[in-house]
């Protein structure tokens, strides 16, 4: 009696993989990534709308400044009225430094968040 002879079947890095899950990962990541997109750019409009209304602002300031300057009668009066404008501008750029940061930091979360939520494992089949 003839032994058949017995074939090794090689395993593939294709073959560890299920090609269905890894095409469903793929198409988890480009939607994850066009709403990271989305979500950078409504971001990008709240920091530009915060920076825009702070510099309305600070401009105020400024024409308030020079109209108080323009009224001053002697340098005390001049002193007092830079040094008010100087800590005020100080306090209000210190706020608004830690405004941007916040925002930047709730952006930063946000996103990483979206993305662990959106995305797939695409490990071996059976772990790995």
């Amino acid at each position: 009696m003839a032994m058949k002879p017995q074939t090794r079947k090689s395993t593939t890095a294709a073959d560890a993989l299920d090609l269905d899950r890894l095409a469903n990962a793929g198409q988890n990541s480009l939607l994850a990534f066009g709403h990271l997109h989305s979500r950078l750019l409504r971001n990008a409009l709240e920091v530009n709308a915060e920076l825009l209304d702070f510099a309305r602002n600070r401009i105020g300031e400024d024409i308030r400044t020079s109209e108080r300057l323009a009224r001053c009668d002697n340098a005390t009066d001049t002193m007092e009225v830079m040094s008010e404008f100087y800590q005020k501008a100080f306090e209000e750029y210190a706020e608004e430094a830690n405004q941007l940061v916040k925002l930047g930091s709730d952006v930063a979360k946000h996103s990483l968040e979206d993305i662990q939520r959106e995305t797939v494992d695409i490990s071996p089949v059976g772990g790995g």
